[in-house]
């Protein structure tokens, strides 16, 4: 996703509120490594600023090409759920098929991937 670096900047200045599981916090949409984090559905801007803001990162996000994976078999999605936040719609039992879930807990040393 190509965001201006003026608007990444304020995008990693202002704060969002968090809310969808537990308790509320704050966060910015652009952290400081680059990386985006953002959903519409959980987060909501702190300011009028953030707002704006808002406003000017839905058209980028418009404009941005989506990535699309073909997945295959044996493949596996890993996701940190301390850098990102991710969502996806329910989805009905006779839709599961073959797919299987497993929440595993990774701990390491240091700071990996920064």
């Amino acid at each position: 996703l190509a965001v201006e670096p003026v608007l990444a900047k304020r995008l990693r200045t202002n704060a969002w509120v968090i809310r969808g599981g537990g308790r509320p916090f704050y966060a910015s949409v652009v952290a400081a490594a680059g990386g985006v984090r953002f959903n519409s559905e959980v987060m909501s801007p702190a300011s009028k600023s953030a707002a704006s803001e808002e406003a000017e990162f839905h058209i980028a996000l418009e404009d941005a090409d989506p990535h699309v994976h073909n997945w295959a078999a044996d493949e596996v999605l890993l996701i940190d759920n301390a850098r990102v936040l991710h969502a996806r719609p329910p989805v009905a039992d006779d839709e599961v098929g073959d797919r299987k879930l497993e929440r595993i807990l990774c701990v390491a040393s240091g700071r990996l991937g920064r």
